[in-house]
């Protein structure tokens, strides 16, 4: 009885490997694209907590690129009152 539970695990096993490398090889080859993690196929799959966290990584992401955009832009300028060790000039980028 044991052994033809852990034969059906195996194959399910077996089954799911085999959809994840077609699935990867169709993204690399673009015939498919990337699941969106906010469809709600997968909402009950995400905890709280952990799509509050995908929210809050969103948001600091566009916030730190805002303030990498706003040094590249400084240091194109190439303005030499630009000191990044002041706490005014890190304090003017947010």
């Amino acid at each position: 009885m044991r052994s033809r539970s852990l034969s059906a695990s195996n194959d399910r096993h077996l089954h799911l490997n085999r959809f994840m490398l077609r699935k990867l090889y169709a993204i690399v080859s673009k015939t498919c694209g990337v699941d969106n993690p906010d469809s709600p196929q997968h909402q009950e799959v995400l905890l709280p907590g952990s799509l509050y966290g995908m929210i809050i990584k969103e948001k600091l992401e566009e916030t730190l690129n805002q303030v990498r955009n706003q040094i590249i832009q400084d240091v194109r300028k190439q303005d030499t009152s630009v000191n990044f060790l002041d706490g005014k000039e890190m304090t003017s980028l947010t």
